[in-house]
């Protein structure tokens, strides 16, 4: 098996050295594109990793502001309306004749209750 391995192996030397002119036609400085693709690939990496970082911590950054802003705001109107049914309230009451009210003494209601 193993003389079988080493008889391709010579061949395919051989063949190599023989076409050699052939092959680098063929292939013209892939090995090169490739290990400078490699380097570049490698280099740009870090680059690469903290700019998907930043996006996806943008982007999170944003859905949680904009969630407690929506939140805030709606709060924010349920006040408006609730300051508004107050202030309508509010404005029905008169305080003069609530504490006149408060101070009179109705004789009329005190006879019925000692009537009771």
């Amino acid at each position: 098996m193993l003389i079988k391995l080493g008889i391709i192996g010579a061949i395919l030397l051989v063949g190599g050295l023989i076409f050699s002119s052939e092959i680098d036609i063929l292939f013209p400085n892939n090995s090169i594109s490739i290990t400078e693709s490699l380097k570049y690939n490698v280099g740009d990496i870090g680059t690469k990793t903290s700019e998907s970082v930043e996006k996806t911590l943008d982007i999170s950054i944003d859905k949680v502001v904009g969630k407690t802003s929506d939140q805030i705001n709606d709060g924010i109107s349920t006040v408006k309306e609730s300051s508004k049914d107050l202030s309508t309230e509010l404005t029905k009451i008169n305080p003069i004749k609530t504490i006149d009210d408060f101070f009179k003494i109705n004789p009329a209601k005190s006879d019925d209750a000692s009537e009771k």
